[in-house]
């Protein structure tokens, strides 16, 4: 009895295959969102016995269609269940904090005999936003000239985790050997100020119309980008050397002298030259 037992259970197993079809577990959550988590299935004519829910190894929440009451949670700091909310698919969780950060697994078991599971998982991260409502740019002074060494600094102060830092120039991403530091500071509380430099020797082919843009964008992935732009005027006048251009001028009048002790002008003399030779010849 207990081999054809087993010999239906494998061709049980073989026929039919308990999955999971739609797991949701967003990667990431801003602190102090609500959250829901989604396990959708596909039991294969078998029947439900049990959903698990699991964080970070540790049961939380559980659906059994044959129990009174059919949910269950376990009391977790971690974690605020919406009991009253949470249902065969969905548990809901409220306000989330860091601490709810790790990775939830939704389990699903169908009835004896065969008793299948299937399971899926994923990593769950809880962000805290910047304080500024956006990136600072701090260093800069209004006005630079041609050839000057600019150095400016782009900070985003106590997030979690820390924000990637991004350099445009002109609306252009800044070349790497222009980025001097790029640190995270960690906090008391465990959060992070991010900090990066920018090194600039201004030339022509940094200025556009006269000015340059520099614009440095703040960002932790899939749930915050922000951005801040300081426009710079560049002075590009250049010193020109005026020199004094000699014009000779015919003079359709002449004289000898022209007021006291100027010089004769040079038609003048050429006259004189031609009357006087006139003179000697004839």
């Amino acid at each position: 009895m207990k081999l054809l037992e087993l010999i239906w259970i494998l061709f049980i197993q073989g026929v039919t295959s308990l999955r999971i079809e739609n797991f949701d577990v967003p990667r990431h959550a801003i602190e102090g969102d609500d959250v829901r988590l989604r396990c959708d299935y596909d039991l294969e004519g078998e029947t439900l016995y049990s959903v698990k829910w699991y964080w970070n190894g540790r049961e939380f929440y559980r659906y059994i269609p044959t129990d009174d009451p059919t949910t269950t949670v376990f009391s977790s700091p971690e974690l605020r269940i919406q009991e009253n909310k949470s249902k065969e698919n969905d548990v809901f969780i409220s306000k989330v904090n860091t601490n709810s950060t790790g990775i939830f697994r939704c389990e699903v078991s169908a009835e004896a005999p065969v008793f299948q599971t299937a399971s899926a998982e994923d990593i769950f991260i809880v962000v805290i936003l910047p304080d500024q409502p956006g990136p600072v740019i701090a260093g800069s002074k209004p006005k630079y000239s041609l050839g000057d060494n600019l150095l400016v600094s782009c900070s985003a102060s106590n997030s979690f985790p820390a924000t990637n830092l991004t350099w445009f120039i002109n609306g252009n991403h800044a070349d790497p050997a222009y980025i001097e530091v790029d640190e995270h500071l960690k906090t008391s509380d465990g959060k992070f100020t991010a900090r990066s430099y920018l090194r600039l020797h201004i030339n022509d082919h940094h200025t556009k119309l006269g000015k340059i843009k520099l614009k440095c964008g703040a960002s932790i992935p899939s749930v915050y980008w922000k951005s801040v732009e300081v426009s710079i005027e560049i002075n590009q006048t250049e010193d020109i050397i005026e020199q004094d251009e000699i014009t000779i001028k015919d003079e359709k009048s002449w004289s000898f002298f022209k007021g006291g002790g100027q010089t004769i002008q040079s038609s003048s003399l050429t006259l004189i030259w031609l009357l006087t030779s006139y003179v000697i010849i004839y």
